[in-house]
Order: structure tokens, then C-alpha cells, then sequence
């Protein structure tokens, strides 16, 4: 996924050219998943280049053990006793 990062993250840097934000590539991995639920499913959809585009987590909440997101992708919650972590690529 792609995240924007804020000026105060010590890996930004300025916009790319035509771009408004600072964008890095990454992962949120989600460690000792006990359970993973789709509360509702919506379809995706393809971006400029024709990859496949998920829209943007809008939601993510955390309450005793779950996890709960939310997108133009539709909602799930991730029941997990471990935070989650986001990897960055190089």
C-alpha cells in the first residue's frame, strides 16, 4: 500500500513531481491473526496504470484485541493479541 507521510516523519521528503503528498510503499502485517472476518466485501477497482486499486483505509480502530478497518474495499475486523506493524520497502 501507499502511505503519506507527514513532513515531521523523519522519511519525507518533498512531493514527486505531480504529486501532493509524500508517498512511501509498504505493508501492514498483522502478526498472530486469530481471526480475520469480512463484514462487508465491495468490489475494487483500476487505477491510471491498470493496477488493481483498493481505495483508501478511511477507518482503522483498535478495541481489546480487534482491530477494525474500514475502506472504499469494504470493512473487516482482524482479532489479533499482537499490534500490527507497518514495513517500509526500500
Amino acid at each position: 500500500m501507499d502511505f503519506v507521510l507527514c513532513e515531521n516523519d523523519p522519511m519525507y521528503t518533498s512531493p514527486s513531481e505531480g504529486e501532493s503528498y509524500c508517498f512511501k510503499r509498504g505493508n501492514i502485517i498483522f502478526n498472530g491473526i486469530e481471526k480475520a472476518e469480512w463484514l462487508i466485501k465491495r468490489g475494487v477497482t483500476f487505477d491510471l496504470i491498470e493496477d488493481i486499486d483498493y481505495g483508501n483505509i478511511d477507518s482503522f480502530e483498535y478495541e481489546t484485541g480487534s482491530f477494525f478497518l474500514e475502506g472504499d474495499w469494504g470493512e473487516m475486523v482482524i482479532h489479533s493479541k499482537n499490534e500490527p506493524t507497518v514495513q517500509f520497502a526500500e
